[in-house]
């Protein structure tokens, strides 16, 4: 460990950690642990490349998980998402700025991605038991296990939060933020066996009009391909997969 914004030891069971490689030899600019007393794993990493500033998402079960402060500044569950925001200048250096918890989103995460975006926007995406949600793209609620999608802005405040999935169970893929500052994230769904809707219990996704491929049967693993724009209001919703 050759930098400590929060210490140069392991504080737990199992800490997530940073390490940044430069050049085409890969030269290690610094090694940092990331944690509190109990066990992280971290998911995902965004550079804001307008600040310089470094975000990091991850799961944790530590009540003293470092730099919380201000909002999202306790342990919810078993185990919530955590957000640290650091700032890396331009001899390498890393120090901590902020970090929080994300809590509204149960215990059973099983996966979580991250981009910084325009404006400094951070959007935070996984799959959870959609414990705490009441807005859902699309408009019916979703199935035991579903994503989600979070928008929060450059200092972690959150400016909206969406449930996204179908009646069955689902799962999150990657997110991605354009130029205008819409979010595209897709996922797939599974079901027992190979269900579709022409059997019972028919799994339900909701596409969007005019979108291909609009009624679509949906079948078990298929993909779905959501657009949200700025305020969080689906553009399109849509399934992809073939038999």
């Amino acid at each position: 460990v050759t930098d400590g914004p929060y210490g140069f030891s392991l504080s737990g069971t199992m800490d997530a950690f940073l390490i940044r490689l430069d050049g085409d030899a890969y030269d290690t600019s610094f090694v940092a642990y990331l944690g509190g007393s109990g066990t992280e794993t971290g998911w995902a990493t965004s550079f804001d490349r307008d600040s310089g500033d470094l975000w990091v998402a991850g799961r944790t079960t530590s009540a003293d998980f470092p730099g919380t402060g201000g909002s999202g500044t306790a342990l919810t569950g078993a185990n919530d998402i955590f957000l640290a925001k650091f700032n890396v200048d331009n001899t390498g250096a890393i120090s901590a700025v902020n970090s929080r918890y994300y809590s509204n989103v149960g215990d059973g995460m099983v996966y979580i991605d991250m981009v910084v975006g325009t404006g400094g926007n951070v959007f935070v995406s996984g799959a959870n038991t959609g414990i705490g949600f009441t807005s859902y793209i699309p408009a019916a609620p979703g199935g035991g296990v579903d994503g989600f999608l979070t928008k929060l802005d450059s200092s972690g405040v959150i400016q909206w939060e969406r449930r996204v999935g179908s009646t069955a169970g689902d799962s999150m893929g990657k997110i991605d933020v354009d130029s205008a500052g819409n979010a595209l994230v897709c996922g797939s769904f599974f079901v027992a066996g190979t269900q579709d809707t022409a059997t019972a219990p028919a799994p339900v996704f909701h596409t969007t009009a005019g979108v291909y491929p609009e009624g679509r049967a949906m079948r078990n693993g298929d993909i779905f391909v959501v657009k949200l724009n700025p305020s969080g209001t689906a553009v399109f919703a849509s399934l992809l997969g073939g038999s």
